[in-house]
């Protein structure tokens, strides 16, 4: 993996989630993964039912495994992705949710080299695949493997990906994430999206009849992750893409108004402060 780490490039004091900050705005900034916080009780009752969990520097210190979480994840928050990363790698296992989204979301949306890309998705999809079998019954392990294998699956060539199945994967995750939490609304922009590109890359008749996925059930999925956090930018700029793959002629009112709705929105983190900044460009490729 590359050691290079592009800054972000807009921080704000209002991204601080200092003390109790964090606590009190989690369940905003995690509606779309629905990422439990860390606090020591629910720390505690992981390791107490998974012995591997606490494979850490804190040994199974539940409080001090939490405080290490909670700063990786306020790195995180004010764009700090590399000390996310780094913290979140440093406290273990039950460190690689926060881990994985930073090296993500700055792979994504601040790495400029291909190959670089490429290099992080490739070890983002072994460190997520690893959490599976440590966090099993926990929805966003099933969803960051298939954010992960998304991401990869971008970077590579069409048939790589079909050889390496990792279109199957990917839904088969999301399916399991959704049958553990059926209200996740990551999970449903991601499976929309999925579907959305299958219908794209195969038409209507051959998606439906390969992958039984079919232009209906891509909007809904996506409609349905705007119904459950209609705040969140990423769930518009989801639609806004599935509309353009499904058909971006008949859609094109409709993927506007969704790419400017993100667009328009004022950002909670550094985070959505990309996807907004990333809302704003495809909004104007269409002009």
């Amino acid at each position: 993996m590359s050691e290079h780490w592009t800054p972000f490039p807009d921080p704000r004091p209002a991204f601080d989630f200092a003390g109790v900050r964090l606590r009190e705005v989690w369940p905003l900034l995690h509606a779309g993964d629905r990422e439990p916080f860390p606090d020591r009780e629910n720390i505690a009752g992981l390791i107490a039912a998974e012995a591997r969990l606490g494979d850490t520097v804190f040994g199974t210190d539940a409080e001090k495994i939490a405080a290490e979480l909670q700063d990786a994840w306020r790195a995180f928050h004010r764009g700090e992705f590399r000390e996310a990363f780094e913290r979140g790698l440093g406290a273990g296992p039950l460190g690689q949710a926060v881990a994985n989204t930073a090296d993500g979301v700055q792979a994504f949306f601040l790495e400029a080299r291909d190959s670089d890309k490429t290099a992080r998705y490739q070890a983002l999809v072994e460190r997520a695949g690893n959490t599976i079998d440590l966090l099993p019954m926990r929805a966003s392990s099933h969803y960051r493997y298939a954010w992960a294998l998304g991401l990869l699956s971008r970077q590579l060539p069409a048939m790589q990906v079909l050889a390496e199945g990792l279109g199957s994967k990917l839904h088969a995750a999301l399916d399991a994430a959704l049958e553990l939490d059926a209200d996740h609304p990551e999970a449903h922009t991601a499976l929309g999206l999925y579907f959305a590109e299958a219908v794209h890359k195969l038409g209507a008749a051959l998606a439906r009849m390969t992958l039984r996925v079919d232009p209906e059930a891509a909007e809904a999925h996506l409609r349905t992750a705007i119904a459950l956090t209609p705040e969140a930018p990423n769930a518009w700029v989801g639609l806004g893409i599935g509309l353009g793959l499904l058909d971006a002629q008949e859609h094109a009112g409709a993927r506007k108004a969704a790419l400017a709705k993100a667009a328009a929105m004022r950002p909670l983190d550094a985070r959505q402060t990309l996807e907004i900044a990333y809302a704003q460009r495809k909004l104007s490729a269409m002009d």
